[in-house]
């Protein structure tokens, strides 16, 4: 775990936003767990054998992410929350990343930036990396060994920023943790219209959106751990 000097004192409102690249972020993630926060999740995961079942003992805050109603019902959970002296813990890409299709991170949405400039909290980015290699999204589940490092970044402000620029700034902190081993497979389709497929196995990372690069582009100029 790197950055622990990043970490907020104790009771501050606080949003960690991380990236999600696999099932056992959120336990990689309870080694903050000293930061007493509450996860939020989408409803489908309750489903999980034993995963569903321990976010719904822990009071999680979870979302139809097809009901414009619950996701309203969550940002006032949401804030409740804060105001508490609690932390929240989210995942704005909204589901595990499976190509490089829109670079190394998926879009954001902006319900956590939308609480944290409403709420006046304050945003701590966290990179999540290796994790995806250890249990991979889609197919049958599949457990490895590795390493996964965790790093925790300076917390941003909301103060005096909009939800754009949040997103922005959280974005382009996560990415600046990712190393080498995060690099995504270019999605088939477009690797066919380009007439250039890549080998078998081997990772490409797209270009993406603001705040967005490739991990070997950010490997060779941000030297990347």
């Amino acid at each position: 775990m790197q950055g622990l000097e990043n970490l907020p004192r104790p009771f501050t409102k606080t949003i960690i936003i991380s990236n999600h690249q696999s099932t056992l972020d959120v336990f990689i993630l309870a080694r903050l767990c000293f930061l007493n926060f509450y996860v939020v999740f989408k409803r489908e995961i309750l489903f999980y054998p034993g995963v569903g079942t321990a976010m719904w003992l822990s009071r999680y805050l979870s979302v139809n992410r097809k009901d414009k109603e619950s996701g309203r019902t969550l940002i006032r959970q949401a804030t409740a929350v804060l105001n508490r002296g609690l932390s929240l813990c989210w995942f704005p890409e909204g589901t595990r990343k499976i190509d490089g299709s829109s670079g190394p991170l998926g879009p954001f949405k902006p319900g956590a930036f939308v609480v944290a400039r409403d709420a006046g909290a304050a945003i701590l980015p966290v990179t999540i990396s290796g994790a995806r290699r250890l249990m991979p999204a889609g197919g049958a589940p599949q457990l490895r060994t590795g390493r996964v490092v965790l790093t925790i970044h300076p917390p941003i402000s909301s103060a005096g920023k909009d939800v754009e620029a949040l997103m922005d700034a959280t974005r382009a902190a996560i990415v600046s943790g990712l190393r080498e081993i995060d690099a995504l497979p270019a999605p088939k389709a477009a690797a066919a219209a380009a007439g250039n497929s890549p080998a078998a196995g081997s990772p490409v990372v797209s270009p993406g959106a603001a705040g967005s690069a490739s991990v070997a582009a950010l490997v060779e100029s941000k030297k990347v751990a």
